[in-house]
């Protein structure tokens, strides 16, 4: 693994129009050496997802996309807002 591996992030308002965006993002920052179609598959599910099912597809909501480019690997991730209908600081 690499000592210190690229990274990118860039948050998206929490619209389905921006599930396009996240993926021209990821295949901005990949190597042509890279699975770009599946690392963009994978990123279009779960930004959808996070879109559909948690509070980023709220008005007002975002997700954000990570990029992390390591010796032997991509790593990808997308953080969402968490469920809908909860607040953030509430405890259960």
């Amino acid at each position: 693994m690499n000592a210190h591996p690229l990274e990118w992030r860039r948050t998206f308002p929490g619209i389905t129009r921006q599930v396009s965006e996240a993926r021209r993002f990821v295949a901005e920052h990949l190597p042509p050496r890279a699975e770009i179609e599946t690392a963009q598959l994978i990123v279009s599910e779960l930004a959808t997802n996070t879109i559909r099912h948690t509070g980023s597809g709220e008005p007002g909501g975002r997700f954000m996309v990570t990029v992390r480019l390591e010796t032997s690997r991509v790593w990808l991730g997308v953080l969402d807002e968490g469920g809908v209908g909860r607040h953030r600081g509430t405890q259960a």
